[in-house]
C-alpha cells in the first residue's frame, strides 16, 4: 500500500509537509504501555486528518513499576496498574477504547517480550486483523531489550508481506543512533499537552524522578527539544522517525 504514501525526496522532512490520505491506517505496536505517549503529537495529526488508529500495548510493563510504588508488588497488580495508566491515557487522548489492545506476550525473567515464534504469531495476528499502511514502534538500534526484539520480529513480518506496510520507528530517550528521515515539529501549547498525556503514567513518573532525578515528561520532551535543535526548527519540539518503506 506504499503508493498510497509518497514520500519526498529530500530527507528530513515534515509530517506536516506531505498530503496522508485519511484512509491510511496507523498501528502503533508499543513493547510498553507508555510507548504510544512518546509519539502522541505525530498521533494526534494522524487523528485530526481522519485517518483510523489502533494501539496495540505488547508486553505487561510489570517490571517498570518500582516495588512498593502504591503498595503494588505482584505482577498482576503492577500489569494492572500500568493497563489503567494506559487506558485513562489513551482516553484523554480521544482513542476509542475498541483501539486500545493488550497482547502480553510470554516475557522472559527480565520482563522483556521473547523473541519466539508464538509471539510473532500474535503480533502477526493482530496485524492482520486491522491490516495497517503505517506502522509505528520506537527504533530497534536501543538500549532496551524490549524494543529491540518486537522491532526484529515485525521487521521479520513486513518482510514476509506482499502487500507491504510502512514503518516508522520513532526515536526513543534510549536509542544509541538513527537516520532522520521524518519529523513531528510541535510547539509549546502542544509541549504542555503532551507532558500532560505522559504524566498519566505515574508509575513511570515517580521512577523517573527517583532514578534520574527528572520526570518522564520532562525526559521525552526533552528528548524531543534536542531534536529540533539539531534539525535548526523554528519551533522547540519535534518528533523524530526513521522510515522503512
Amino acid at each position: 500500500m506504499n503508493y498510497k504514501l509518497q514520500f519526498p525526496e529530500k530527507k528530513p522532512f515534515s509530517l506536516y509537509d506531505i498530503k496522508i490520505p485519511h484512509t491510511l491506517r496507523a498501528m502503533v505496536l508499543a513493547p510498553h504501555p507508555d510507548d504510544f505517549d512518546a509519539i502522541c503529537v505525530t498521533m494526534k495529526l494522524l487523528k485530526d486528518n481522519g485517518n483510523p488508529i489502533s494501539v496495540m500495548v505488547l508486553t505487561s510493563g510489570a517490571s517498570g513499576v518500582e516495588t512498593g510504588y502504591k503498595d503494588v508488588d505482584s505482577i498482576k497488580e503492577k500489569t494492572h496498574l500500568r493497563e489503567k495508566e494506559q487506558a485513562n491515557s489513551c482516553n484523554f487522548f480521544g482513542l476509542p477504547s475498541r483501539r486500545l489492545q493488550f497482547s502480553n506476550l510470554t516475557e522472559d525473567s527480565n520482563g522483556h517480550p521473547e523473541e519466539n515464534e508464538k509471539n510473532m504469531e500474535k503480533i502477526n495476528a493482530v496485524m492482520q486483523d486491522f491490516a495497517p499502511d503505517m506502522v509505528f514502534l520506537p527504533h530497534g538500534n536501543d538500549t532496551n531489550d524490549g524494543h529491540k526484539r518486537i522491532y526484529l520480529m515485525v521487521k521479520a513480518l513486513m518482510e514476509q508481506e506482499t502487500d507491504r506496510f510502512i514503518m516508522f520507528l520513532n526515536k526513543d530517550p534510549k536509542t544509541i543512533a538513527m537516520r532522520l528521515d521524518a519529523f513531528t515539529p510541535y510547539n509549546e501549547e502542544k509541549a504542555v499537552w503532551k507532558a500532560r498525556m505522559l504524566r498519566f503514567h505515574d508509575s513511570q513518573q515517580q521512577r523517573n524522578l527517583n532514578v534520574r532525578n527528572l520526570g518522564f515528561d520532562e525526559r521525552v520532551i526533552g528528548m524531543d527539544k534536542e531534536t529540533a535543535t539539531t534539525l535548526k526548527l523554528s519551533v522547540p519540539y519535534a518528533e523524530a522517525f526513521e522510515l522503512l518503506v
